[in-house]
Protein backbone atom coordinates (compact mmCIF):
# COMPACT_ATOMS: atom_id res chain seq x y z
CA UNK A 1 0.00 0.00 0.00
CA UNK A 2 1.43 3.45 -1.05
CA UNK A 3 2.35 5.65 1.91
CA UNK A 4 1.27 8.59 2.85
CA UNK A 5 2.44 12.21 3.08
CA UNK A 6 2.83 14.70 5.28
CA UNK A 7 0.91 17.69 5.87
CA UNK A 8 3.69 20.03 5.01
CA UNK A 9 4.71 18.05 2.00
CA UNK A 10 1.15 18.55 0.25
CA UNK A 11 0.92 22.47 1.48
CA UNK A 12 4.42 22.55 -0.58
CA UNK A 13 2.93 20.55 -3.55
CA UNK A 14 -0.02 22.76 -3.42
CA UNK A 15 1.65 25.81 -3.35
CA UNK A 16 3.97 24.69 -6.32
CA UNK A 17 0.83 24.11 -8.44
CA UNK A 18 -0.09 27.80 -7.29
CA UNK A 19 3.08 29.19 -8.04
CA UNK A 20 2.78 27.57 -11.79
CA UNK A 21 -0.07 30.01 -12.46
CA UNK A 22 1.36 32.69 -11.06
CA UNK A 23 4.68 32.72 -13.14
CA UNK A 24 2.88 33.51 -16.15
CA UNK A 25 0.47 35.63 -15.02
CA UNK A 26 0.01 38.94 -16.18
CA UNK A 27 -1.63 40.46 -13.34
CA UNK A 28 -0.60 43.68 -11.47
CA UNK A 29 0.42 44.41 -8.50
CA UNK A 30 -3.09 45.56 -6.87
CA UNK A 31 -4.67 42.58 -8.85
CA UNK A 32 -2.14 39.74 -6.95
CA UNK A 33 -2.51 41.93 -3.64
CA UNK A 34 -5.76 40.53 -3.96
CA UNK A 35 -4.88 36.78 -3.12
CA UNK A 36 -4.98 37.67 0.44
CA UNK A 37 -8.24 38.22 1.03
CA UNK A 38 -9.10 35.37 -1.52
CA UNK A 39 -6.81 32.54 -0.16
CA UNK A 40 -8.67 33.66 3.25
CA UNK A 41 -11.74 32.93 1.36
CA UNK A 42 -10.06 29.44 0.11
CA UNK A 43 -9.61 28.67 3.48
CA UNK A 44 -13.33 29.05 4.48
CA UNK A 45 -14.45 27.17 2.00
CA UNK A 46 -12.16 24.26 2.98
CA UNK A 47 -13.26 23.81 5.93
CA UNK A 48 -15.99 21.27 5.92
CA UNK A 49 -13.58 19.47 2.95
CA UNK A 50 -10.87 19.68 5.54
CA UNK A 51 -13.02 17.92 8.22
CA UNK A 52 -14.29 15.03 6.02
CA UNK A 53 -10.20 14.56 4.62
CA UNK A 54 -9.33 14.05 8.14
CA UNK A 55 -11.72 11.65 8.35
CA UNK A 56 -12.03 8.96 5.93
CA UNK A 57 -12.35 11.35 2.42
CA UNK A 58 -15.12 12.16 0.20
CA UNK A 59 -15.61 9.44 -1.97
CA UNK A 60 -15.27 6.78 0.76
CA UNK A 61 -17.78 8.48 2.58
CA UNK A 62 -20.10 8.94 -0.53
CA UNK A 63 -20.03 5.38 -1.39
CA UNK A 64 -21.51 4.37 2.03
CA UNK A 65 -24.73 5.59 -0.34
CA UNK A 66 -24.33 2.74 -2.66
CA UNK A 67 -22.49 2.81 -6.39
CA UNK A 68 -24.99 4.83 -7.80
CA UNK A 69 -23.85 7.85 -5.84
CA UNK A 70 -20.09 7.15 -6.06
CA UNK A 71 -19.84 6.66 -9.41
CA UNK A 72 -21.04 9.59 -11.55
CA UNK A 73 -19.22 11.72 -8.30
CA UNK A 74 -15.96 10.00 -9.64
CA UNK A 75 -16.50 10.53 -13.06
CA UNK A 76 -17.18 14.07 -12.52
CA UNK A 77 -13.75 14.66 -10.34
CA UNK A 78 -12.20 12.39 -13.11
CA UNK A 79 -13.30 14.56 -16.45
CA UNK A 80 -12.26 17.55 -14.09
CA UNK A 81 -8.55 16.52 -13.45
CA UNK A 82 -8.09 15.42 -16.64
CA UNK A 83 -9.23 18.43 -18.38
CA UNK A 84 -7.25 20.53 -15.65
CA UNK A 85 -4.38 18.95 -16.54
CA UNK A 86 -5.09 19.55 -20.45
CA UNK A 87 -5.09 22.87 -19.65
CA UNK A 88 -1.77 23.06 -17.51
CA UNK A 89 -0.15 20.78 -20.89
CA UNK A 90 -1.70 23.76 -22.98
CA UNK A 91 -0.56 26.44 -21.76
CA UNK A 92 3.45 25.30 -21.21
CA UNK A 93 2.81 24.75 -24.52
CA UNK A 94 1.81 27.77 -25.73
CA UNK A 95 4.54 29.35 -23.24
CA UNK A 96 7.31 27.54 -25.05
CA UNK A 97 6.43 28.10 -28.24
CA UNK A 98 5.86 31.48 -27.94
CA UNK A 99 8.69 32.55 -26.10
CA UNK A 100 11.85 30.17 -25.89
CA UNK A 101 11.17 27.99 -29.03
CA UNK A 102 9.11 29.97 -31.33
CA UNK A 103 9.14 27.71 -34.47
CA UNK A 104 8.73 24.78 -32.53
CA UNK A 105 4.86 22.89 -33.25
CA UNK A 106 3.11 22.86 -29.80
CA UNK A 107 1.76 19.22 -30.04
CA UNK A 108 5.63 18.16 -29.28
CA UNK A 109 5.15 19.49 -26.43
CA UNK A 110 1.90 18.40 -25.30
CA UNK A 111 2.80 14.60 -26.08
CA UNK A 112 6.68 14.89 -23.97
CA UNK A 113 5.07 16.31 -21.19
CA UNK A 114 2.27 14.71 -21.15
CA UNK A 115 4.24 11.14 -21.11
CA UNK A 116 6.62 12.62 -18.31
CA UNK A 117 3.58 13.54 -16.17
CA UNK A 118 1.92 10.74 -16.44
CA UNK A 119 4.85 8.70 -15.65
CA UNK A 120 5.87 10.31 -12.43
CA UNK A 121 1.56 9.89 -11.61
CA UNK A 122 2.75 6.62 -11.68
CA UNK A 123 5.52 6.64 -9.40
CA UNK A 124 2.91 7.70 -6.53
CA UNK A 125 2.77 10.87 -4.17
CA UNK A 126 5.13 10.35 -2.03
CA UNK A 127 8.24 10.67 -4.97
CA UNK A 128 6.00 14.16 -5.86
CA UNK A 129 6.22 14.80 -2.46
CA UNK A 130 10.10 14.81 -2.10
CA UNK A 131 10.37 16.37 -5.23
CA UNK A 132 8.13 19.34 -4.24
CA UNK A 133 10.32 19.84 -1.19
CA UNK A 134 13.30 20.47 -3.53
CA UNK A 135 11.35 22.49 -6.05
CA UNK A 136 10.45 25.03 -2.88
CA UNK A 137 13.60 25.40 -1.62
CA UNK A 138 14.59 26.46 -5.30
CA UNK A 139 11.42 28.67 -5.77
CA UNK A 140 12.83 30.52 -2.86
CA UNK A 141 16.61 31.05 -3.86
CA UNK A 142 15.08 31.81 -7.44
CA UNK A 143 12.52 34.77 -6.04
CA UNK A 144 15.98 35.90 -3.56
CA UNK A 145 17.93 36.41 -7.09
CA UNK A 146 14.89 38.10 -8.80
CA UNK A 147 14.89 40.66 -6.03
CA UNK A 148 18.58 41.35 -6.56
CA UNK A 149 18.27 41.52 -9.70
CA UNK A 150 15.16 44.04 -9.75
CA UNK A 151 16.53 45.98 -7.04
CA UNK A 152 17.92 48.89 -9.60
CA UNK A 153 14.68 49.16 -10.85
CA UNK A 154 12.45 50.31 -7.35
CA UNK A 155 11.94 53.48 -8.86
CA UNK A 156 8.90 51.88 -10.58
CA UNK A 157 7.55 50.70 -7.23
CA UNK A 158 3.88 50.75 -7.94
CA UNK A 159 1.33 52.64 -5.09
CA UNK A 160 -2.06 50.28 -4.12
CA UNK A 161 -4.95 53.03 -4.07
CA UNK A 162 -7.36 52.40 -1.14
CA UNK A 163 -10.05 54.94 -2.66
CA UNK A 164 -13.70 52.93 -1.40
CA UNK A 165 -14.18 52.87 -5.36
CA UNK A 166 -11.10 50.91 -5.73
CA UNK A 167 -11.50 48.41 -2.79
CA UNK A 168 -14.61 47.53 -4.11
CA UNK A 169 -13.61 46.55 -7.29
CA UNK A 170 -10.66 44.84 -5.18
CA UNK A 171 -12.76 42.87 -2.93
CA UNK A 172 -14.61 41.34 -6.62
CA UNK A 173 -10.99 40.54 -7.83
CA UNK A 174 -10.43 38.31 -4.63
CA UNK A 175 -13.78 36.36 -4.84
CA UNK A 176 -13.11 35.90 -8.51
CA UNK A 177 -9.22 34.67 -7.79
CA UNK A 178 -10.89 32.45 -4.98
CA UNK A 179 -13.38 30.92 -7.31
CA UNK A 180 -10.19 30.18 -9.41
CA UNK A 181 -8.75 28.12 -6.79
CA UNK A 182 -8.32 24.80 -8.61
CA UNK A 183 -5.59 23.79 -5.66
CA UNK A 184 -9.00 23.81 -3.42
CA UNK A 185 -10.55 21.25 -5.38
CA UNK A 186 -6.51 19.06 -5.61
CA UNK A 187 -6.56 19.20 -2.09
CA UNK A 188 -10.06 17.57 -1.43
CA UNK A 189 -8.88 14.74 -3.52
CA UNK A 190 -6.08 14.65 -1.91
CA UNK A 191 -6.29 15.48 1.66
CA UNK A 192 -6.82 11.55 2.36
CA UNK A 193 -3.28 10.88 1.62
CA UNK A 194 -1.92 13.15 4.22
CA UNK A 195 -1.21 12.23 7.80
CA UNK A 196 -1.62 14.36 10.35
CA UNK A 197 -3.48 14.81 12.66
CA UNK A 198 -6.27 17.84 12.69
CA UNK A 199 -3.93 20.52 14.00
CA UNK A 200 -0.87 19.51 12.25
CA UNK A 201 -3.26 19.40 8.85
CA UNK A 202 -4.45 23.11 9.75
CA UNK A 203 -1.33 24.64 10.11
CA UNK A 204 -0.48 22.68 6.71
CA UNK A 205 -3.18 24.22 4.69
CA UNK A 206 -2.56 27.80 6.81
CA UNK A 207 1.47 27.26 5.17
CA UNK A 208 0.35 26.78 1.26
CA UNK A 209 -2.03 30.12 1.53
CA UNK A 210 0.32 31.74 3.26
CA UNK A 211 2.71 30.59 0.36
CA UNK A 212 0.57 31.49 -2.19
CA UNK A 213 -0.04 35.31 -0.98
CA UNK A 214 3.39 35.83 -0.69
CA UNK A 215 4.14 34.69 -4.09
CA UNK A 216 1.14 36.21 -5.99
CA UNK A 217 2.20 39.58 -4.47
CA UNK A 218 6.06 39.17 -5.27
CA UNK A 219 5.45 37.98 -8.72
CA UNK A 220 3.03 41.44 -9.47
CA UNK A 221 5.36 43.25 -8.00
CA UNK A 222 8.91 42.16 -9.49
CA UNK A 223 7.02 42.32 -13.14
CA UNK A 224 5.66 46.40 -12.09
CA UNK A 225 9.26 47.66 -10.67
CA UNK A 226 11.34 45.84 -13.88
CA UNK A 227 8.72 46.71 -16.91
CA UNK A 228 6.42 49.57 -15.18
CA UNK A 229 3.95 49.97 -17.47
CA UNK A 230 5.59 48.53 -19.71
CA UNK A 231 4.61 45.00 -18.24
CA UNK A 232 0.83 45.70 -19.82
CA UNK A 233 1.74 44.89 -23.23
CA UNK A 234 3.70 41.68 -21.93
CA UNK A 235 1.81 38.32 -22.04
CA UNK A 236 4.52 36.62 -19.71
CA UNK A 237 5.85 40.03 -17.70
CA UNK A 238 7.58 38.00 -15.57
CA UNK A 239 9.61 36.20 -17.70
CA UNK A 240 10.41 39.63 -19.33
CA UNK A 241 11.40 41.15 -16.23
CA UNK A 242 13.55 38.01 -15.10
CA UNK A 243 15.49 38.42 -18.65
CA UNK A 244 16.22 42.22 -18.01
CA UNK A 245 17.20 41.81 -14.20
CA UNK A 246 20.69 43.47 -13.60
CA UNK A 247 21.68 40.60 -11.06
CA UNK A 248 22.95 37.55 -13.29
CA UNK A 249 26.10 36.35 -13.08
CA UNK A 250 25.39 34.03 -16.25
CA UNK A 251 23.88 37.03 -17.87
CA UNK A 252 20.48 34.83 -18.10
CA UNK A 253 18.40 35.03 -15.37
CA UNK A 254 15.03 33.81 -17.68
CA UNK A 255 17.18 30.82 -17.35
CA UNK A 256 16.22 30.30 -13.82
CA UNK A 257 12.95 31.45 -14.49
CA UNK A 258 12.28 28.73 -17.09
CA UNK A 259 13.58 25.89 -14.69
CA UNK A 260 11.20 26.79 -11.55
CA UNK A 261 7.81 27.05 -14.06
CA UNK A 262 8.86 23.84 -15.58
CA UNK A 263 9.33 21.93 -12.66
CA UNK A 264 5.99 23.88 -10.80
CA UNK A 265 4.25 23.13 -13.49
CA UNK A 266 5.68 19.56 -13.72
CA UNK A 267 4.10 18.96 -10.66
CA UNK A 268 1.34 20.06 -11.32
CA UNK A 269 0.44 18.38 -14.23
CA UNK A 270 1.25 15.14 -12.48
CA UNK A 271 -0.67 16.26 -9.37
CA UNK A 272 -3.94 16.33 -12.07
CA UNK A 273 -3.22 13.31 -13.17
CA UNK A 274 -2.11 11.24 -9.83
CA UNK A 275 -5.60 13.07 -8.70
CA UNK A 276 -7.23 11.40 -11.78
CA UNK A 277 -5.57 8.03 -10.94
CA UNK A 278 -6.32 8.10 -7.05
CA UNK A 279 -10.64 8.50 -7.94
CA UNK A 280 -10.14 6.27 -10.55
CA UNK A 281 -8.84 3.25 -8.03
CA UNK A 282 -12.23 3.42 -5.51
CA UNK A 283 -14.04 2.63 -9.04
CA UNK A 284 -11.38 -0.33 -10.18
CA UNK A 285 -9.26 -1.46 -7.17
CA UNK A 286 -7.80 -3.78 -8.70
CA UNK A 287 -6.05 -2.07 -11.71
CA UNK A 288 -2.34 -1.00 -11.39
CA UNK A 289 -1.57 2.84 -10.50
CA UNK A 290 1.19 2.40 -13.48
CA UNK A 291 -1.96 1.74 -15.96
CA UNK A 292 -4.50 4.42 -14.51
CA UNK A 293 -1.54 6.56 -15.27
CA UNK A 294 -1.18 5.79 -18.73
CA UNK A 295 -5.23 6.08 -18.84
CA UNK A 296 -5.28 9.48 -17.68
CA UNK A 297 -2.22 10.58 -19.61
CA UNK A 298 -3.00 9.51 -22.51
CA UNK A 299 -6.71 11.46 -22.02
CA UNK A 300 -5.12 14.47 -20.68
CA UNK A 301 -2.98 14.89 -24.19
CA UNK A 302 -6.27 14.28 -26.60
CA UNK A 303 -8.21 16.34 -24.26
CA UNK A 304 -5.23 19.32 -24.98
CA UNK A 305 -5.41 18.80 -28.56
CA UNK A 306 -9.02 19.71 -28.52
CA UNK A 307 -9.99 23.64 -29.09
CA UNK A 308 -13.37 23.05 -26.36
CA UNK A 309 -10.72 22.48 -23.36
CA UNK A 310 -10.19 26.04 -23.27
CA UNK A 311 -13.83 27.00 -22.69
CA UNK A 312 -14.46 23.85 -20.17
CA UNK A 313 -11.74 25.34 -17.91
CA UNK A 314 -12.99 28.47 -18.03
CA UNK A 315 -16.37 27.34 -17.20
CA UNK A 316 -14.45 25.55 -14.16
CA UNK A 317 -12.98 27.83 -13.03
CA UNK A 318 -15.69 30.78 -13.37
CA UNK A 319 -16.62 29.68 -9.55
CA UNK A 320 -18.30 26.04 -9.91
CA UNK A 321 -14.81 24.73 -8.46
CA UNK A 322 -14.68 26.47 -5.82
CA UNK A 323 -18.34 26.13 -5.21
CA UNK A 324 -18.24 22.25 -5.31
CA UNK A 325 -15.07 22.22 -3.08
CA UNK A 326 -17.39 23.84 -0.54
CA UNK A 327 -20.67 22.37 -0.66
CA UNK A 328 -19.38 18.84 -2.14
CA UNK A 329 -17.97 17.60 1.13
CA UNK A 330 -21.12 18.72 3.33
CA UNK A 331 -23.50 15.96 2.46
CA UNK A 332 -21.22 13.04 3.14
CA UNK A 333 -19.84 14.77 5.61
CA UNK A 334 -23.37 14.83 8.05
CA UNK A 335 -24.15 11.18 6.94
CA UNK A 336 -20.84 10.15 8.08
CA UNK A 337 -21.26 12.13 11.53
CA UNK A 338 -25.04 10.78 11.53
CA UNK A 339 -23.82 6.96 10.94
CA UNK A 340 -20.68 7.28 13.43
CA UNK A 341 -23.36 8.22 16.30
CA UNK A 342 -25.38 5.04 15.88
Amino acid sequence: MERKISSVQLALLLFLCSLASLLISNGSFSIMAAFLPAMVLVGAALVPAFLLGRKQGFLPALSSWGKGAVIPAAFLLVMVCLFMAAQELRVYGFFLTSTVYPKAQMGIFLIGTGIVCAYAAGMGLEPLARLGLWASVFAAVVFIAFILGLAPSMKNMPVFHASPEGMSVFFQRAFRVACASEEALLFLILAPRARSRRQKGGKGISLWLSLAVIAAILTGLLSEIALGAYRETRRFPLHTAAAAAHFSPQGRMDLLFLFLYTGAVFIKISLWLYGGCFVLRYLFPRMRRGILAIVCGTGAVILGFLPFTQTITNLLLSGWMLAFVFIGPLVPLLFFRKGASQ
